[in-house]
């Protein structure tokens, strides 16, 4: 199963991104404070005053890592595009299904938003009992649902997500804790005047780059959808999948941090426009509960591998050929499976050159892996990745004087690691990563 990659933030003003080596380096007033392998990074995200190397802008580009800039409240400026999938015959199914036949892939989307935000109704009223008006929006839920099932226009179906959405929201407010503090009435952006707003914008915005980066690298343009109409610098495409986790996923994580405390009216100021925005350090905790939230698992008979096709066949309306398309899935599924190798090395000091193979062989190690010892390392790779890291140790060392030892732990190797004192390692896929 393919692991998902790690999201680094950058929200230290000052902060310096570099490349070194095959490693993304960032530096506050000159002090390295992280090195981490780019193979493990799948997003960075730079909050307002944040540099980054021209260099490591290309090594981003080659190796399909989405960069984007916000400004330090979160609002989006703008983000790097790498090289483009050589997917071109299904960019061009995207287009024709998109300009001849959008309805069909707009329905699904919007009864699965409809869907979810009745979900998450419905949860409050069995873990809090009845409340009529919390079951008067699900009763219209209900209604709506069946009417986009028969919903033939492109309109009629955008009529219906906006009265969905409205319902929604109306009692929304009754879904926070009175204990909490925060109120709710309603959604207001642009900017958001009342904690629970800024919340919802600001998580919506960084799921949003999230999608938009995952479209690109499977070979998909993010710019054009088949619900939200096309517009000069908005990802339709990223807007439309990102409606179905709206509810069930950010919605819930905002209720879930305000209802627990884990953030207050305390962690937002308001400016002079009468916006309102979160603090840097409140912002640090929502980040890492977003990167635990990804990675929660969620398990669903319909995106097993056997059904995996047959989803995207009838979800997108797009024919996927059978045999060659199956060969090719277990190709990919076997290339992009992470494994945990444990390197340990000992390197002979007898000769002159001895020094400069230790640096080496740590470099080679730290490209793909993490330092929990002076001379241990921990590696999660691919196994294409692991042929390469290996032919490098060993094209490194001396066989004579010196000693390698790999120890193939596996894909679930992570789960039988037991650490016992200071310096804990680092888990590149699992950690929050928040500098």
């Amino acid at each position: 199963m393919r692991k998902l990659q790690n999201t680094l933030y950058i929200t230290t003003q000052g902060s310096y991104l570099h490349k070194e080596r095959e490693t993304l380096v960032v530096e506050q007033e000159r002090k390295k404070v992280a090195q981490l392998p780019v193979h493990s990074i799948g997003h960075i995200f730079c909050f307002g005053n944040v540099l980054v190397s021209p260099f490591l802008l290309g090594f981003c580009g080659e190796n399909n890592v989405n960069l984007a800039f916000f400004t330090e409240n979160g609002r989006f400026l703008g983000r790097l595009q790498g090289r483009q999938s050589d997917n071109v015959l299904l960019r061009r199914t995207q287009y024709r299904v998109s300009e001849q036949n959008p309805v069909p892939i707009a329905r699904n989307i919007i009864a699965a938003k409809i869907q979810a935000s009745k979900r998450v109704l419905q949860r409050q009223i069995r873990n809090y009992g009845e409340n009529a008006a919390i079951q008067s929006a699900v009763d219209a839920l209900n209604i709506l649902l069946r009417q986009v099932k028969g919903a033939a226009e492109l309109d009629v179906v955008r009529g219906i997500e906006g009265d969905a959405a409205a319902r929604y929201f109306c009692v929304f407010g009754q879904l926070l804790s009175e204990k909490s503090g925060f109120s709710f009435d309603g959604r207001n952006r642009r900017p958001p005047r009342d904690g629970v707003n800024a919340l919802l914008s600001f998580v919506y915005s960084i799921l949003g780059k999230d999608i938009s980066g995952a479209l690109q690298g499977v070979g998909l343009d993010p710019q054009v959808g088949f619900l939200h109409a096309d517009r000069p610098g908005r990802d339709s495409l990223a807007q439309d999948i990102l409606e179905e986790f709206r509810a069930w996923w950010i919605d819930r994580l905002v209720l879930s941090l305000v209802n627990r405390k884990q953030i207050q009216i305390s962690d937002f100021v308001t400016e002079a426009s009468g916006a309102v925005q979160l603090k840097d350090d409140s912002r640090k905790h929502l980040f890492q509960a977003l990167q635990a939230k990804k990675n929660k698992k969620n398990h669903t008979p319909l995106l097993t591998r056997r059904n995996r096709n047959w989803f995207v066949a009838a979800y997108s309306g797009i024919t996927v050929g059978t045999s060659l398309t199956w060969r090719s899935c277990a190709i990919s599924t076997f290339l992009d499976a992470i494994m945990l190798v444990l390197i340990t090395y000992d390197i002979s000091f007898s000769d002159t050159a001895g020094a400069k193979r230790l640096r080496q062989i740590a470099a080679h190690c730290q490209d793909y892996g993490v330092r929990v010892q002076y001379s241990v390392f921990e590696c999660d790779v691919n196994p294409e990745q692991w042929v390469r890291l290996k032919d490098k140790l060993l094209q490194t060392y001396q066989p004579e004087t010196d000693s390698l030892r790999f120890y193939m732990l596996g894909s679930k190797g992570r789960n039988k690691i037991e650490h016992h004192g200071a310096k804990a390692a680092l888990d590149i896929f699992r950690d929050a990563l928040i500098i």
